[in-house]
Formats: C-alpha cells, structure tokens, sequence
C-alpha cells in the first residue's frame, strides 16, 4: 500500500497564552510566497491558525496544545532536509520559548495508505469477504478492522479495510486536490490508516523520521 496523506503532531501542555504569544512567530512564516492562512476561535483561549502552502501540497496547524503538519504526496520528500521542514521545526524551536510553554508530551504519526486494485483482475467484494475468516453477512460493501498493539515504545492502531469513493471525502485523502492522488478517483481497492504514537519530551526531525521509518514498516510488513 502506497501512502498518500500523511499528518505529524507534537503534543505539548496548554499554553494557555498562546492566543497573545504566537503571533510574534508568524512574520517568518508569512515571508514564503503564496502563503495562505485561517484563522479559528479569534480572541479566545482556543484561537488556533493554519498555514497552507498549496503549492507544495503542505499545511501547519498551530494551537495552544499543538504543533502539526499535514501533507499530500511522496513520502520521501519528508525524509530529508527542505526549506518547509525546516521552517516547521523553527516554529516547535520557537513555541518552546513562550512564557506559557512548560512540556512536550508526545508525537504521533497518521498515515492514510491506499492499494489499488485493477478490477479487471478481482472483484473487490470478493476479496473483501474472502479476507473475513468468519463472516456470516454475506456479501460486504464495507469493511474494517483494527489492530492495537504496542512495539518498542510505540503505541499502534492501525485499521484496515476496503477501499471506494467515498473514502477519499471520509478520510480528506486529497487535501490539496494534487495529481499524486488522482488515481484515487474512480477505482477500488483496500486502505489503512496507522497510527503511531510515542511518549515524548523532547522531539526531533531525527525522532520524527524514525518514527515515520517504524510506519512504514508496519505498513509494508501488513501489505506482504
């Protein structure tokens, strides 16, 4: 199964001031060419904003409890160095200097993942009930299962089922509306989505590509 959205998130205490304090860090941000912002619950404790980089296919999600981004296409781009990555481990830098700020909890991974399957070849439903070892409902439209399971310091769910139209709406697949993801358009198959979550005080774009390493893995290791 080939990953198609992907979401990072650290997970820190309340910053109850955050709503007075972030906005000392966002003339860096603004200085990147067709940037696009929103605005949630302005003027209270829970004011939060959004970044999108649609060109790049990119977006941060800043709150009073947590820093995130989501992003639309290959992978790989997220495993090394690029001016977009780098701004967002300046603002974690920079978040973590507020009056308000006292701990990082956590970081967690969820990565969508989609596994076309040419329906000249098998009938979807099908395999959907042949995959059930016990099923007493007949023919299914839709499934799912999850798993829950813990391996070295990572808490996992992962869910997996078959794959139709209305996935792409149900899960937000395609975000930025990119080519990476329009084969999703008018075919079926099977997805899953991973969770990964770690317990975390101090977080890194090290830690976050070895966590994105062990997804991967999980993935792979499920599809085989």
């Amino acid at each position: 199964m080939k990953i198609r959205k992907l979401q990072y998130n650290i997970g820190y205490s309340h910053i109850l001031s955050f709503k007075d304090e972030y906005k000392q860090i966002i003339p860096k941000i603004f200085s990147f060419e067709k940037v696009r912002y929103q605005i949630e619950n302005q003027n209270t404790v829970d004011e939060n904003i959004r970044i999108i980089f649609k060109n790049e296919n990119i977006a941060f999600f800043l709150s009073k409890n947590s820093l995130s981004f989501v992003f639309e296409g290959d992978i790989s781009k997220l495993k090394k160095n690029n001016i977009y990555l780098d701004l967002f481990w300046d603002v974690y830098e920079d978040i973590k200097i507020f009056n308000g700020y006292s701990k990082t909890l956590r970081h967690v991974i969820v990565a969508h993942a989609v596994e076309i399957i040419n329906s000249s070849d098998i009938d979807p439903i099908e395999k959907n009930t042949d995959f059930l070892k016990k099923n007493p409902f007949g023919e299914l439209s839709d499934f799912a299962v999850t798993y829950e399971f813990s391996k070295n310091e990572t808490d996992y769910r992962f869910i997996f089922g078959n794959f139709g139209q209305s996935d792409i709406k149900k899960y937000e697949l395609t975000p930025f509306n990119s080519n990476y993801n329009k084969d999703l358009f008018d075919n079926v198959g099977f997805m899953c989505e991973l969770n990964a979550l770690q317990s975390e005080k101090s977080v890194s774009f090290t830690k976050f590509k070895n966590l994105l390493k062990d997804s991967e893995k999980i993935i792979i290791s499920f599809n085989n």
